[in-house]
């Protein structure tokens, strides 16, 4: 059983007091009356596993080169294009103060790419932002 399947199975077992997830044929079985209090549990426990599932990942996510993607941003985006990106992200908010940190940072990174605070705000205008 993978990881998914074990996680499911759990939640499944702890809030919905289902025994297991398998198929038995058995409408008695295979059909299990469940409330509401216990569903929205369970979906509860369900997303706070993927959630924590993917605080994992991108935390063992290998380490980006920083100029490799500004170079690719410049290579494939015009400066309109990065502009609008840029006060996009400046406009963005999460649930996370770290993540508005990096995302704050990384919209800086494209200011100056574009050459500074100038060239960002007649871009600005030019591109109806």
């Amino acid at each position: 059983m993978t990881t998914t399947q074990t996680t499911l199975a759990q939640i499944a077992k702890k809030h919905l007091r289902v025994e297991t997830l398998e198929v038995r044929n058995r409408d008695a079985l295979d059909f299990p009356e469940v409330g509401v209090w216990g569903l929205k549990s369970a979906l509860q426990a369900a997303h706070a596993a993927g959630w924590a599932d993917a605080v994992a990942a991108a935390k063992s996510a290998p380490a980006i080169d920083a100029d490799a993607m500004l170079n690719a941003l410049r290579e494939n985006l015009s400066p309109l294009a990065v502009t609008s990106i840029a006060a996009h992200l400046y406009a963005a908010y999460t649930k996370s103060p770290e993540v508005d940190d990096e995302v704050r940072r990384f919209a800086d990174q494209l200011v100056k790419l574009l050459g500074g605070n100038n060239a960002y705000a007649r871009l600005m205008d030019e591109v109806g932002v």
